[in-house]
């Protein structure tokens, strides 16, 4: 019995060494796969640096043109905006503006001067009637292409030789000028109507 005590004691103690060997066999790999991974896991971390500094540049110049491209897009929104302001809407242009002032003149007025623009419109003329002036101005104030604008200014003043009357007028001739404005003065001095 000692005999086979002592031969299950030699298998034993082989099986053991066989397995104490096997065992450092693959610590050994184990450690020489984990070598590697950390050699190639380094590799893979310079790699993605160099990759992020060579990046930088392009990223860089990337968001300056971003940069620049938002600053065109804002200069064509103001350009928009400032198209916008005087977009022509037909009927309400200045020729619309100049035509009302031709079609609404008394046939004893004569206009020298007519200025528009969206905000202001200045007439000045000669009438041998000053009272027509009144109507012709409530049918311009009563038009929508000058809605807003109120009466700034009216001047009449009689004269002696004006211009474009005729050389045998029966009737004195009245010299006019007036301003509808947007923005009137707080005091209309000389006014009178």
């Amino acid at each position: 019995m000692l005999q086979a005590l002592g031969a299950l004691t030699l298998v034993g103690a082989a099986f053991c060494l066989y397995e104490v060997t096997s065992l450092h066999r693959q610590d050994e790999a184990a450690s020489q796969a984990l070598r590697t991974g950390t050699q190639v896991l380094e590799g893979v971390r310079l790699t993605v640096r160099q990759r992020q500094a060579a990046a930088m540049p392009a990223e860089l110049a990337l968001q300056q043109q971003l940069k620049a491209r938002r600053g065109e897009l804002r200069q064509l929104e103001d350009t928009l905006d400032a198209l916008h302001e005087g977009v022509f809407r037909p009927g309400e242009g200045h020729a619309s503006r100049l035509a009302l002032v031709a079609r609404s003149i008394p046939p004893s007025a004569w206009v020298t001067l007519v200025k528009a623009d969206a905000e202001r419109l200045e007439v000045s003329g000669f009438t041998f009637d000053p009272a027509a002036l009144n109507e012709w101005i409530d049918q311009l104030a009563a038009s929508p292409l000058l809605a807003g604008q109120q009466l700034a200014a009216i001047n009449v003043a009689k004269v002696v030789d004006a211009p474009g009357a005729p050389a045998d007028a029966l009737h004195p001739v009245w010299s006019f000028s007036m301003v509808k404005s947007l923005d009137p003065p707080s005091s209309a001095a000389g006014e009178s109507r």
